[in-house]
């Protein structure tokens, strides 16, 4: 999560050309996560990404995590 924020934060996103990417990680980033859409994948399949450590809103480094909320 933090290559892209720095990324975005040098103006360099063109420069990636993967603006999917980036839409990615916004979404990933937002901590309202996608609840129904987990849920829906458990249902259908019993793969459990529900859990805390799967999350959405989260870097995994609490730095990363900080930048985000401050920057993004």
């Amino acid at each position: 999560m933090g290559q892209p924020l720095a990324a975005r934060l040098m103006g360099a996103q063109s420069a990636w050309g993967l603006d999917a990417f980036f839409a990615y990680v916004d979404r990933w980033m937002d901590p309202t996560g996608d609840a129904a859409y987990t849920q829906a994948i458990f249902d259908m399949s019993g793969s459990d990404f529900r859990a805390d450590w799967a999350a959405h809103g989260q870097g995994w480094d609490d730095f990363v995590e900080s930048m985000w909320q401050t920057y993004r």
